[in-house]
């Protein structure tokens, strides 16, 4: 049985792959990155190698570089799996070694079999190589912005159309009761088009924030047992951010901003340090109190964006906290979430009345802070008027 090795970082992808050639009557194994690629090389020994472009710790050209200068596999064909926008890194992996060429979001499972096996056979590089190559040589094309480029009406347009397709998966992710590996598969793939679009036409914002929402319904796909309302509810707020996020890049708000602030109350150590770490990936500015009778003063001598609050604080609750910033006409409409340890319609009523915007429960998931916090600061119009860039500095 014929081997191949599967070089990709994203999990997503790579199991579409390996489900893929499993069915072709291949012997799979996959690597999460370039360094894991080289020491299953030596391991696996495969007769031909699958390989991302864009991945951690060492890219796919120095991957293909390092094939080419081993005695024993440089002649192994490389097929790179590569995304329309990409086309000057496919040049460069054709001059390393590379041997063909898949695109990421146009390839069928019966497109990628056939490329496979002309690859196993020795054969040329496809049309798609071919075009690609002949793309990155043409500076007219890959020096569009989206500000300038002719089409970008119709960028926008299909942009609009991936959205809808993520809105409706999303529901029905969310409605579901029992069972959603298939909603979730399904939500999973109508998001990482959007991403892969959004990349291409040079919207980063887009990209990143579509990367997060695929990320989190990932960790939730695998998570026993009922999965949050809470965490339903992030996932229902994004989805509505990513309509914001296309009106910002059709009014050209692209103009780097102040960072927004938030004020996190909490005494609980581990609690404050992982959300304090899921606002930091999402590039904001975290001031920690611990003691909550000093939050009303810290409020008065900064203005914050969003407030997030323990309930179970010491001496006064949260909810009580939250009350007392209400009254302050600077906080009567800021976003304030609530933290508890425990979910109860008490807990839930009590955190309405005294004014919070969220309620969350721990254990509390980095990914869902991040992604909360953005869709919540997405939603304030002073957000959309300053041009406020919200993405994120890296994956949670």
């Amino acid at each position: 049985m014929t081997k191949i090795l599967i070089v990709e970082d994203d999990l997503i992808i790579s199991r579409i792959h390996r489900a893929t050639l499993v069915s072709g009557g291949y012997e799979v194994d996959t690597a999460s990155d370039g360094v894991k690629a080289l020491v299953k090389l030596e391991e696996f020994r495969p007769e031909l190698v699958l390989l991302d472009l864009m991945m951690p710790n060492m890219d796919g050209v120095e991957v293909i570089k390092r094939i080419r200068a081993h005695e024993q596999f440089k002649q192994i064909p490389i097929v790179v799996a590569s995304n329309f926008y990409l086309s000057d890194l496919v040049q460069k992996a054709w001059k390393a070694g590379a041997n063909n060429c898949i695109m990421k979001i146009e390839c069928s499972r019966a497109e990628l079999l056939n490329i496979i096996k002309k690859a196993l056979a020795k054969e040329g590089p496809t049309p798609i190589l071919k075009t690609a190559l002949a793309v990155s040589q043409n500076s007219a094309v890959s020096s569009k912005t989206p500000d300038t480029d002719p089409d970008r009406a119709k960028n926008h347009r299909l942009l609009r159309g991936d959205l809808e397709s993520v809105r409706k998966a999303s529901q029905s992710f969310i409605n579901r009761e029992q069972d959603r590996t298939a909603a979730g598969l399904e939500f999973l793939k109508f998001t990482k088009t959007l991403q892969t679009r959004a990349e291409g036409f040079g919207f980063a914002e887009l990209a990143e924030y579509s990367r997060l929402i695929k990320d989190l319904v990932e960790e939730l796909m695998g998570v026993a047992g009922v999965i949050q309302r809470s965490s339903l509810s992030t996932i229902a707020q994004a989805v509505d951010g990513i309509s914001l996020l296309l009106e910002r890049t059709q009014l050209g708000l692209t103009a780097p901003p102040a960072k927004a602030v938030v004020l996190l109350v909490d005494d609980d150590p581990i609690s404050s340090q992982i959300t304090s770490y899921a606002l930091e990936k999402a590039s904001l500015g975290v001031v920690t109190v611990r003691n909550p009778s000093r939050a009303l003063s810290v409020i008065e001598e900064k203005n914050f964006d969003l407030i997030i609050l323990g309930v179970d604080l010491q001496k006064i609750t949260g909810f009580e906290v939250c009350a007392n910033i209400r009254k302050l006409p600077a906080y009567a409409r800021k976003p304030i979430w609530l933290i508890a340890r425990e979910d109860s319609p008490a807990h839930r009523a009590r955190s309405i009345s005294s004014g919070a915007n969220e309620f969350l429960v721990k254990p509390l998931m980095v990914k869902e802070i991040t992604l909360k916090a953005l869709s919540c600061l997405l939603k304030k119009d002073d957000i959309l008027a300053k041009g406020n860039t919200l993405v994120p500095t890296a994956p949670a």
